[in-house]
């Protein structure tokens, strides 16, 4: 068994909204590992989410997506002090579309991040900067 790449998830994550077999790869990646890793198992849901977007039929998006919302949910749960979960989570429901009403944590997360973000990697803290940038956060 291979072990969990953070690295690997981070940069499949960057992708995967623009590309369905980033989201795909993604999925494998931390689904092998979702029930051992908070941080896996938010990856697995939000790719999840993300796969919910290149679904054809109506209730398989939403199944994907609720799939994976409960996942990054009961990671968080699990984990509520990793800032990259809540990264995760506000990245989610700042593009979701509104008629899911997954937004409701946004100004929650953006306030933990902004408190936390500092003591997190370089990578982590130009992927949130980046973010930022994009969405006008």
């Amino acid at each position: 068994m291979t072990t969990f790449s953070l690295n690997e998830c981070r940069m499949l994550y960057n992708t995967a909204a623009e590309k369905e077999s980033a989201a795909k790869q993604l999925l494998a990646l931390s689904e092998t590992w979702k029930d051992k890793e908070a941080l896996a198992e938010g990856y697995f849901g939000a790719a999840n989410m993300i796969l919910a977007k290149y679904a054809f039929f109506p209730f398989t998006k939403l199944s994907l997506f609720e799939t994976g919302k409960n996942a990054l949910e009961h990671a968080i749960k699990a984990a509520p002090n990793v800032t990259e979960l809540r990264f995760l989570r506000l990245s989610i429901q700042q593009s979701a579309p509104h008629i899911l009403a997954y937004y409701t944590n946004i100004a929650e997360d953006k306030a933990f991040i902004l408190r936390h973000i500092e003591n997190e990697d370089k990578i982590l803290q130009l992927t949130f900067q980046t973010f930022c940038q994009i969405y006008e956060v």
